[in-house]
């Protein structure tokens, strides 16, 4: 819950200073299947530290203690700190014009990240982040950013990896993991303790290495990857993937590395997503050339060591 948190209450009131500080936009729909008209009123604040949603269903209210409290990249946000964005958050809401108590609030969305200082620039690591997250877009405000994304659980959760030094414009090379749970539902923010503060850290922790790091590549020395390639008629094209994506899959390998029968494929060509076997064995035998083992250890090992 160190990055982006998102509350939701039926319960509030406005005070005084609501009308000095909030904005006001009305919206006219046409539902489609009934030509009826709708008209949405909404009423926001968006702030430095925090933004302010409101309209007939009730209150949100998103902050992102990182951004909150000026923690630094790779800083940890223990319980007792993350307490105070909750404090000063209560404040805050209620100098721009709400009468609210969080405790009442529930939590619909919250996001856990973790930053890996790397050895080497973002681009070194796209090939590994390609293969695992195969999914890429675009900020809507930042298009030079590319997030490579993993939804699951029928999309109300999403894990996300880009270049947090190229967002931030910083000199260091930083990666950032991020898990955004997008549609919580019945979780209180009062319930929330020490204990299942760090319960959760904890377990996203552990489930973005299942996600990522569950099945160990098998690395393909120099001499036997060009086996490989000799297998392949168009050999120009080969080291073209090779170069790109540095990702193969065999169907058949024994155990001394000899290859029987073998079929090559990449993520993106459309037999990958067609073909069940294909996508099975390939799940089963992520076969990388050497060089990318490095940089696969080395985000798997910088994780398991981030707070």
């Amino acid at each position: 819950m160190n990055d982006k948190l998102a509350l939701w209450t039926p319960e509030y009131k406005k005070n005084s200073n609501f009308n000095s500080n909030f904005d006001y936009r009305k919206t006219v729909e046409t539902f489609a299947a009934t030509s009826e008209i709708i008209e949405k009123e909404r009423y926001f604040y968006n702030g430095e530290k925090f933004n302010v949603d409101l309209d007939g269903r009730g209150l949100l209210i998103k902050v992102n203690p990182n951004k909150f409290l000026d923690i630094q990249l790779g800083d940890f946000i223990p319980f007792q700190q993350f307490q105070l964005v909750l404090d000063g958050l209560q404040n805050g809401v209620v100098d721009v014009g709400i009468d609210v108590n969080l405790k009442d609030c529930k939590i619909v969305r919250y996001d856990n990240s973790f930053d890996l200082r790397i050895s080497n620039s973002y681009n070194s690591y796209l090939p590994i982040i390609s293969l695992l997250l195969p999914k890429t877009r675009k900020r809507k405000q930042q298009k030079n950013i590319i997030e490579n994304t993993l939804y699951y659980g029928n999309r109300s959760n999403c894990l996300s990896v880009y270049d947090k030094a190229a967002e931030q414009k910083l000199p260091n090379n930083w990666l950032r993991m991020e898990l955004r749970h997008l549609k919580v539902r019945n979780l209180e923010l009062s319930s929330i303790n020490e204990k299942r503060y760090l319960e959760y850290r904890k377990s996203d922790k552990q489930k973005i290495m299942n996600l990522v790091f569950s099945n160990e590549p098998i690395a393909l020395k120099d001499h036997l990857l060009s086996r490989f390639l000799y297998l392949i008629e168009n050999e120009s094209r080969a080291n073209q993937l090779v170069k790109k994506f540095g990702i193969y899959c065999i169907i058949e390998l024994d155990k001394n590395y000899s290859i029987g029968d073998y079929l090559l494929v990449r993520r993106g060509d459309k037999n990958y997503y067609r073909n069940y076997k294909i996508r099975t064995m390939m799940e089963k035998s992520k076969l990388l050339p050497e060089q990318l083992i490095y940089y696969y250890n080395e985000l798997k090992e910088l994780l398991k060591q981030s707070a």
